[in-house]
């Protein structure tokens, strides 16, 4: 808290091993969707919040960097990036891909752009096991395959 009695976010833009701005005491990256948390913040006097959302713009950033094109011209064509990767791991059509197979196809796009760990798929109950977990990165990847080349070449730079 400051002296005006308000409290105010602190942001870190090198706050991550993997390039994400970091922000604490409170993480106002992260506020529930729900109304009723949302009326708790409120802007001082003679002044307003701005609400900046970049549609998908660490996995757009990725896809140019990487070369992934089919990602690239999915985009461009305003394609359901979430709902072709979940088509993709759960092994069903776009048009059956259920609104909770597409939420977990969200995190795990987001996540294996940043290496995310088939511990991690369990732990987040996107998958029920490792071996799942496996199963739906090598899915990812094969879907993605210039993210995967990525990755190694990142990994071999850091070596």
């Amino acid at each position: 808290r400051r002296s005006d009695g308000r409290v105010h976010g602190q942001f870190n833009p090198l706050g991550t091993v993997s390039g994400r701005i970091s922000a604490s005491k409170p993480n106002l990256q992260n506020i529930p969707r729900s109304a009723e948390f949302r009326k708790l913040y409120v802007p001082a006097d003679e002044k307003i919040f701005v609400i900046c959302d970049y549609s998908q713009i660490e996995l757009q950033v990725c896809a140019e960097l990487s070369g992934e094109t089919r990602m690239v011209e999915a985009m461009q064509q305003g394609e359901d990036l979430h709902r072709m990767t979940a088509a993709k791991i759960f092994g069903v059509s776009e048009a059956e891909v259920t609104k909770e197979q597409r939420q977990q196809a969200k995190a795990v796009n987001f996540g294996l752009i940043y290496s995310m760990s088939p511990n991690r798929l369990v732990k987040d109950g996107i998958a029920k096991d490792q071996k799942q977990g496996a199963a739906i990165i090598k899915a990812f990847f094969e879907l993605h395959p210039n993210i995967k080349r990525m990755h190694k070449y990142l990994e071999q730079q850091m070596e």
